[in-house]
């Protein structure tokens, strides 16, 4: 049954909610879609690691933590960009490479998997030209300046050009009034939203040529200082357990995930065991034995 509200409404986050059976479905094809990146690094020799969320569950429940909706896989940058040559080749037809090179509905900058014919239109990205289908994240770990003042400079291009990125494509600006008129402001000098991504992938790569000692995501949600770790991380490698499926991820996994989490064996508090990445306004799972639901 869709249910209705009005505008306004949706402003105030308003979407279908996920069930468990939404949530299996989802889970089911996230698993099948990182089992397919896996055999095509296995299969070329490409280095990568569980990531963010996926590496949590990995190691605290050996699987998808309960109310996650995402898979996260991490690649150091001449990893990365080797699979995006190959991957579109080599990927199962219901299976889909987007990034913004391809898809310049794609808002943000990294890569992603996506299952085709499923739709799940976020409450956020409704409002944005962005692909709505079941998807994990790739994200590249670029190399960065070994100098702090250009780590700075690195960090300020960073910060502005991601948010441009996300006015330029609708996606909505999560900043105070302040930072929203300077990124209005610098916004002008910027045409349109190819160009703002173009901005956000000369930055990954202007350190392509050095051999630094750390490396960064400049894709990541948490920030410059917590998305950087010492190239070494990536250089050895153990594997670890997911729904029964054998991963890789980095050896110095413990260090790397208390740099971003802190405590991340304990478990959040009940009410903020949540979906993050999916509030949708419509979802449509049909294709894969689940449910069409939609807002209006």
């Amino acid at each position: 049954m869709k249910k209705h509200v009005s505008a306004s409404n949706l402003c105030e986050k308003e979407y279908v909610q996920l069930s468990n059976d939404d949530l299996r479905i989802i889970h089911e094809l996230q698993l099948q879609m990182a089992v397919e990146v896996r055999r095509i690094c296995e299969k070329y020799g490409i280095r990568y690691t569980l990531c963010g969320g996926s590496l949590i569950g990995a190691v605290r429940h050996q699987g998808f933590i309960p109310w996650d909706d995402d898979m996260d896989i991490a690649m150091l940058a001449k990893d990365y960009e080797r699979f995006l040559e190959i991957a579109p080749q080599e990927l199962d037809q219901k299976f889909a490479i987007i990034n913004y090179e391809n898809s310049p509905e794609m808002v943000f900058v990294n890569t992603r998997v996506i299952c085709r014919n499923t739709v799940i239109k976020n409450n956020a990205g409704a409002r944005a030209t962005a692909p709505h289908e079941v998807f994990i994240d790739i994200f590249p770990f670029d190399n960065m300046p070994d100098s702090k003042i250009k780590c700075f400079v690195h960090k300020a291009i960073e910060v502005i050009g991601r948010r441009i990125v996300y006015l330029k494509t609708g996606y909505p600006l999560n900043v105070s009034l302040y930072k929203r008129i300077i990124i209005c402001l610098l916004s002008i000098f910027v045409p349109n939203e190819r160009c703002a991504k173009k901005l956000y992938r000369w930055n990954q790569h202007r350190f392509d040529q050095n051999n630094s000692k750390s490396v960064v995501n400049l894709c990541g949600t948490y920030g410059y200082r917590k998305e950087t770790v010492p190239r070494r991380w990536f250089s050895q490698f153990v594997p670890v357990q997911f729904e029964g499926e054998t991963f890789s991820a980095i050896a110095e996994y413990d260090a790397w995930l208390k740099q971003v989490y802190g405590d991340y064996m304990a478990l959040p508090p009940e009410n903020q065991r949540v979906h993050s990445h999916f509030q949708p306004v419509e979802i449509d799972l049909t294709a894969f034995g689940g449910r069409k639901a939609e807002i209006e």
